[in-house]
């Protein structure tokens, strides 16, 4: 492995992030018709449609249809997810912007009047630093709205803003996949890279300087590689703990992580396989394969500061994805909170929301009151946060595999080190000068694993307790051994 000289900020590692879709989170008036005096208007040509908490929204791309969530709600919420155990909260978009989910910005210096005002952001800020949690900005810096005034001039021949937009060889301006409200920026121009983070007062540095502890940069492998070490060099300057992550869908995540670059990416790709094998599209050796390539080839400073993510609002939740079998959801949770890297929680997945398919229901407003009754989704107001049922099997399950995340700093920093792959069933070692952790988990019917136990963890001799799935002990004597797993359970053993 190449030696690598960045190193990530060292609360980044440890942390347990939470991924707040700010319009469908929380919000700061509870009645389902409350703030309807910021929904009026018409965005790209759809009518503006206030939507009641639990409903579907039926716009196209989501551009019109709003649930009212704000960073006052957001901020009230503070207390429940540092009672949940959470230390950072990545908040998609902020920013002024036409639809629900603000990836079309307007202005990156102003809060959007359906979120708040500059105060309520600074609040929002106090409520979660006072709570010990970080708080990351989602950068959208990649395309702006055809509204934003840029682009109006630049559609009017003005030359100087045609020059800030990418433009092909027939002359047309190069849009976001294909959306036509979306253009994208040139980031080979001056004026665009002094806005976003070249000068002093860039939109990276002033959000930075007014209390967030970080970015996501949305798309970031749409950037350009001397953009991102643009971004990270005013991150870096501003406060050398800020963070730095990347979006990362479409291609491999290790090669936007070289010095200079990302501090960690959105890890799709474990995502992606932890999904396709709690779904049965691929068996545990293949799964196990693309976990040691992604721990032998990405940097390892970085892999650890990476998201691991189960479910986002770019995809479907996973436990839709699995047939809302709770059970084979919890293995992929266990994954997420054992593979190297950093577990980020969709909103409600700690819930257990069902409501999940991808671009039609993964985005709703969450229920704070649904519990042990999956369809109770009411439709009058929208949350009593002192009426959640904070010991649901889900939210339960979320609280104590968090708990032994800080618990057993293994899972943290510990090596990984795999014992076991088969049709069904994998199982590895988290351990290094901080513990030993074993892990097991079984999609399948009930097993027997013949676990191969490596000489570094032979020669620790640890007793290591069962602290999830079971009772009793588990103690590698011998270079292989074997191990019973029941039917579609994981286990977790520590010392």
């Amino acid at each position: 492995m190449a030696e690598y000289m960045d190193k990530t900020p060292a609360w980044a590692k440890t942390a347990v992030g939470y991924l707040c879709f700010v319009d469908s989170f929380a919000s700061s008036n509870p009645d389902p018709e409350g703030k309807k005096d910021k929904y009026s208007g018409f965005a790209y040509g759809q009518e503006i449609k206030k939507l009641r908490w639990h409903e579907k929204d039926p716009t196209m791309n989501h551009n019109s249809g709003f649930y009212g969530g704000d960073l006052a709600g957001a901020a009230y919420a503070s207390t429940y997810l540092a009672e949940l155990g959470v230390d950072m909260v990545y908040f998609t978009p902020i920013f002024k912007s036409l639809s629900n989910h603000k990836y079309d910005t307007l202005d990156h210096m102003m809060i959007d009047s359906q979120f708040g005002t500059m105060g309520d952001f600074k609040k929002m800020i106090e409520a979660f630093h006072s709570k010990g949690m970080k708080v990351i900005l989602d950068g959208v810096f990649n395309h702006v709205s055809s509204e934003h005034e840029w682009f109006k001039m630049a559609k009017a021949g003005v030359e100087k803003y045609r020059q800030m937009f990418q433009i092909n060889k027939e002359g047309y301006f190069i849009v976001w996949r294909g959306i036509e409200t979306l253009p994208v920026l040139n980031h080979d121009n001056k004026d665009v890279r002094d806005y976003f983070y070249d000068a002093p007062d860039s939109v990276v540095r002033h959000w930075l300087k007014a209390g967030a502890d970080g970015w996501r940069l949305d798309v970031a492998e749409r950037l350009s590689k001397s953009a991102i070490a643009g971004i990270r060099k005013a991150v870096k300057e501003t406060g050398y703990e800020k963070l730095l992550i990347g979006e990362v869908m479409d291609t491999y995540g290790k090669e936007w992580l070289d010095d200079g670059l990302l501090d960690g990416a959105m890890n799709y790709v474990f995502r992606g396989v932890t999904a396709n094998f709690m779904t049965k599209k691929i068996n545990g050796v293949e799964y196990m394969r693309e976990l040691e390539k992604m721990y032998s080839e990405y940097p390892r400073e970085k892999l650890y500061t990476s998201w691991n993510l189960i479910s986002t609002h770019d995809t479907s939740r996973m436990l839709y994805e699995v047939g809302n079998d709770e059970a084979i959801w919890k293995l992929a949770a266990i994954m997420q909170f054992t593979y190297p890297g950093a577990p980020m929680i969709y909103y409600g997945d700690e819930l257990g929301t069902t409501k999940g398919e991808n671009d039609s229901e993964n985005r709703m407003g969450h229920d704070w009151e649904v519990i042990n009754s999956y369809n109770k989704y009411r439709t009058g107001k929208s949350m009593d946060w002192d009426k959640v049922n904070r010991y649901n099997s889900y939210h339960g399950f979320y609280k104590h595999i968090i708990w032994l995340r800080k618990a057993y700093p293994a899972l943290v920093s510990g090596d990984f080190i795999p014992a076991y792959a088969g049709e069904d069933a994998v199982a590895f070692f988290r351990a290094g000068k901080t513990g030993c952790v074993f892990i097991a988990v079984n999609r399948g019917g009930d097993s027997t694993l013949k676990i191969d136990v490596p000489a570094g963890i032979l020669a620790m001799q640890p007793d290591l307790k069962c602290v999830y799935g079971g009772n009793g002990y588990f103690r590698p004597r011998a270079k292989q051994i074997d191990f019973y797993i029941g039917a579609k359970n994981g286990y977790i053993f520590a010392v």
